[in-house]
């Protein structure tokens, strides 16, 4: 700041000797602290003032006006409160440090620059948003330097209002030019400090980007908006666009909206004594559980208020005052819940009436998670809760397919719940059934059942097993053949085949992914063009081409998540995955051309390629959410607009399955072809490309993928599978 060819380079501080003579008794009257005198350049005029209203009196008198300045200051840190009527009408809701700051920049000429040591909450606080709007009105922020303090301190956390912070101003600067922004870490020895003031002097040199404490951000601060480091990181940019993968992005305050809970001054004629037989239960803070249950079975309080204040069903509690948490501590209202109220300890959240179940669950999962918390942590999010940086949360709006997946998992949890409630009763009971006899009974046949779960529950953590009864029939067939294999030459060539399978099905699904999205695949010209003309069937080679080109930038890169069979296009960015395509792809080429494995080598190869194959099918697991079906037949209802169909799922490693029922708006499904059914439950006709029918050679019905095209006598084109 110092550095310049300005001829006035000020420092005003508070004056030592008051200090002294005041004790800590009477400090809260002048807000002063002590600075050491070596802690500014020698080639700065210290100026010490008094503290007080009087520091702001006497500065305009060490202030030059008529040529451009370099001041620093450090005001008394004197709330509104201990200020005079007089000042507090002049600058209302603001502190003595940033009246004197705001002064300070209305009074230096312009080209001056001017630095201050604030508290924290002038930097983030809802309260200094029309002190930081007045200042940056006249002076333009040009860095901001944060301390990163610890975390807590004897398990509290800091308030703002005692931590500080720096800003840098220029008057009649350029509003475009860029702010930067700088956290301090903390340092305990010369080489941290020397790494930190390198890292220093090169953000000053930057005119963009980031280092590692720091960054430039390029576009002009919002007049009022919060002056906070983590609130413009870049990587929380990051995280955000990372974010709207799940969903399309909306505010919180867009969702929800905010009831207000009763107020023990404001509405103290509303409480009432909770061993009173009347009013409603009235749910504080405390009562809000970091498990995200609502325990009001021993309220402090109880209240009489009207209908419309009572909590609803889906209403969404959060704990106001947070505490230490790493998450928010927060719960949704359920049906069973007795007729409540809360307290100003509590935000409510009211989901809009168009908020479907699966919406608001998914909404409350945010709110518990780690991401949420790091957002509102980055708007300046302290030990209580505010609802307007609440109501500015990012929140991801997600698609029906991952509503589904969150519930699911949420299904999932009651289940294992009721199941470990049924155990402990069954346990239970076996002393206090009236009949001894019965009660053995019981606990026999529950233990049966018990341990039938535990084995299939295990079964479905094998991922082998997994493969095996969830994956698609070509693949799952293939593989049951792979495990029935010795290590010898036959054994390696099925396990060649089950890859070249693999790679077949995740090709044909890259193309229904192309036609939804309506990019072309230019390999499949390719490869239809040599299937047509010139007799040769498709390879392995043809596949691999067509699963590269629908991973590729061009193709890939502006693909939505929510499209059909979009993880085809993105399981390639694993360098696992791409490895294991690629290797089990040179070995099926080496052996068709004779250089495979031969003699004594075949074991550790027959491994190896096993190995690799195993791990390839665990990166495309997705393929187990895209339900291969067979139809077999289909009615049209015309008056409805409905076509039902029977058909078979296809996913196991056996094809006899039961007959299912289904139905579709769509008019056109073809009885005796095979469909994938996507995301939204549509059907997704898979011929020419997969077909299922009997084989010609061990008539077993089987499926086939097309390998090449057969001209007749008479001029007809016949497709020929394998």
């Amino acid at each position: 700041m110092f550095s310049g060819d300005v001829p006035h380079k000020l420092v005003v501080v508070p004056q030592i000797e008051e200090i002294e003579a005041t004790g800590d008794a009477d400090r809260h009257r002048t807000g002063s602290f002590s600075i050491p005198d070596d802690l500014f350049p020698a080639k700065c005029r210290v100026c010490r003032l008094p503290g007080g209203e009087a520091f702001l009196e006497s500065l305009a008198e060490e202030l030059p006006t008529d040529e451009p300045v370099c001041v620093f200051v450090c005001p008394p840190l004197l709330s509104r409160r201990e200020l005079s009527d007089t000042l507090r009408a002049q600058f209302p809701l603001m502190d003595l440090g940033e009246i004197v700051v705001t002064r300070m920049a209305e009074t230096v000429a312009p080209g001056s620059m001017i630095g201050a040591l604030l508290p924290g909450s002038f930097f983030l606080s809802q309260s200094a948003c029309g002190a930081r709007e007045r200042l940056s009105q006249i002076a333009v922020p040009r860095m901001v330097v944060a301390q990163n303090h610890p975390a807590d301190v004897f398990g509290l956390e800091v308030h703002a209002q005692f931590r500080m912070g720096l800003v840098f101003l220029e008057k009649g600067g350029e509003r475009n030019a860029p702010v930067r922004f700088f956290k301090c870490p903390p340092v305990e020895n010369e080489a941290e400090r020397s790494v930190v003031l390198n890292d220093f002097r090169r953000l000053l040199q930057q005119g963009g980007g980031k280092t590692g404490h720091g960054y430039v951000l390029r576009e002009s601060l919002r007049p009022g908006a919060s002056w906070l480091y983590d609130a413009y990181h870049p990587d929380l940019g990051k995280k955000k666009e990372d974010l709207a993968q799940l969903g399309s992005l909306q505010s919180l305050g867009d969702l929800v909206e905010v009831k207000r809970g009763i107020h023990p001054l404001l509405d103290k004629n509303l409480l009432i004594e909770a061993d009173e037989n009347r009013g409603v239960v009235l749910v504080e803070g405390r009562d809000i559980k970091a498990d995200g249950i609502v325990e009001c079975d021993a309220p402090r309080y109880r209240a009489l208020i009207s209908e419309e204040r009572l909590l609803r069903p889906g209403d969404i509690c959060i704990r106001a005052m947070q505490g230490n948490q790493n998450r928010l501590v927060c719960a949704m209202v359920g049906e069973e819940m007795e007729a409540a109220t809360t307290s100003h300890t509590v935000i409510v959240l009211r989901p809009r009436l168009d908020l479907t179940t699966h919406q608001r669950d998914f909404l409350l999962a945010y709110l518990r998670s780690s991401a949420c918390l790091e957002f509102l942590k980055a708007r300046g999010l302290g030990v209580q809760i505010h609802q307007s940086k609440l109501l500015e949360l990012p929140v991801p709006v997600a698609d029906e397919a991952l509503h589904l997946a969150v519930e699911s998992l949420g299904n999932a949890a009651r289940q294992f719940r009721s199941w470990a409630e049924e155990l402990d009763a069954a346990r239970g009971s076996l002393f206090d059934s009236q009949s001894a006899r019965n009660a053995r009974i019981n606990a026999l046949s529950m233990g049966r059942l018990a341990k039938q779960r535990y084995e299939t529950a295990t079964l479905v953590s094998d991922f082998k097993q997994r493969v095996r009864t969830r994956f698609p029939y070509p693949i799952a067939f293939r593989w049951r053949t792979v495990e029935s294999q010795h290590p010898t030459l036959e054994g390696y060539i099925q396990v060649l085949e089950c890859a070249e399978i693999t790679a077949t099905y995740l090709a044909i699904m890259a193309l229904l992914l192309a036609e939804s999205v309506h990019k072309p695949i230019r390999w499949l010209g390719e490869m239809a063009k040599r299937v047509s003309t010139t007799g040769h069937g498709t390879n392995m080679g043809d596949w691999l081409s067509i699963l590269q080109e629908a991973g590729g930038a061009n193709f890939a890169d502006d693909i939505p998540e929510t499209a059909p069979f979009v993880e085809v296009s993105r399981f390639q960015s694993d360098p696992k995955a791409r490895q294991c395509l690629k290797l089990l792809a040179d070995w099926r080429n080496d052996q068709s051309h004779g250089r495979g494995p031969k003699g004594a080598d075949v074991p550790l190869a027959f491994e190896n390629a096993k190995k690799e194959l195993a791990a390839l099918l665990q990166a495309v697991e997705f393929v187990t959410d895209y339900p291969l079906c067979h139809i077999e037949t289909t009615r049209r209802d015309t008056l409805q607009g409905i076509t039902r169909y029977e058909y078979r799922e296809l996913m196991g490693d056996h094809a006899l399955v039961p007959l299912t029922h289904g139905d579709t708006p769509d008019a056109e499904i073809e009885a005796d072809s095979l469909y994938l059914r996507d995301q939204s439950g549509q059907l997704r006709l898979l011929r020419p490309l997969l077909i299922g029918r009997e084989c010609p050679v061990c008539h077993s019905w089987g499926t086939f993928f097309l390998d090449s095209c057969k001209k007749g006598s008479n001029g007809q084109i016949s497709l020929m599978t394998r």
